[in-house]
């Protein structure tokens, strides 16, 4: 596998249409929701590689969603092409559209273009679908509705993440919690039955009496 360059950067096409429900109807009336499930199938897609691939631009076209992809690395490239070829992206979006939205099971198609033409023709072929997709360069920037669903999806994620830690630390035993002096706030050091606030330099120096005390 040829090794990602820091310059090599291209763009592709990704036609989404299923054959039981209108997905641009379902983006425009639950529109994070959508962008949630097709952004999940790219990051599956491409190993969780979210530095290195964008959806710059989301279009509809009669029953299809249409998604233009920025990757700004060859080899996060050859994953999302090996991905694709195995279905791994159909089947993600098939899947979290009949679990979120209770839809009834639904078959998803997908085609990938770009300026040469259709990819699907010559999937197997993967430097040439490389090169199709290097020579397609974005002339266009992020939509500000996609990069403000972005920051909305990754402060829920933070907030769920936090919730899950401190669901974590309340299932501690009581003696963990009650480990030291808890009406002691902010930045505390605790070494031998005291606590130390600001965790810097004289908490090292107290660190280092102590232990001398001791010998």
């Amino acid at each position: 596998m040829a090794a990602g360059t820091s310059d090599w950067i291209g763009s592709v096409y990704l036609f989404i249409q299923s054959d039981k429900v209108s997905l641009p109807d379902l983006y425009m009336k639950q529109k994070t929701l959508i962008y949630d499930i097709l952004w999940g199938a790219v990051s599956e897609s491409t190993e969780g590689c979210r530095d290195s691939t964008e959806i710059l631009k989301i279009h509809s076209c009669d029953h299809q969603l249409i998604l233009c992809l920025k990757f700004c690395s060859q080899e996060v490239c050859q994953i999302f092409l090996k991905a694709y070829k195995e279905q791994i992206m159909h089947r993600h979006i098939q899947r979290k559209l009949e679990k979120s939205l209770f839809v009834e099971p639904c078959t998803i198609s997908l085609k990938l273009k770009a300026d040469a033409g259709e990819l699907d023709a010559i999937i197997e072929k993967e430097e040439q679908c490389l090169k199709y997709i290097s020579e397609m360069k974005p002339s266009f920037q992020k939509d500000d509705d996609i990069a403000e669903m972005e920051d909305h999806l990754k402060q829920l994620n933070l907030e769920d993440r936090l919730s899950s830690q401190n669901c974590s630390m309340s299932s501690l035993p009581h003696s963990l919690h009650s480990y030291g002096n808890s009406s002691v706030e902010g930045s505390t050091f605790y070494f031998q039955g005291e606590n130390y606030a600001h965790c810097g330099r004289r908490s090292k120096i107290i660190g280092r009496i102590k232990e001398e005390d001791i010998e």
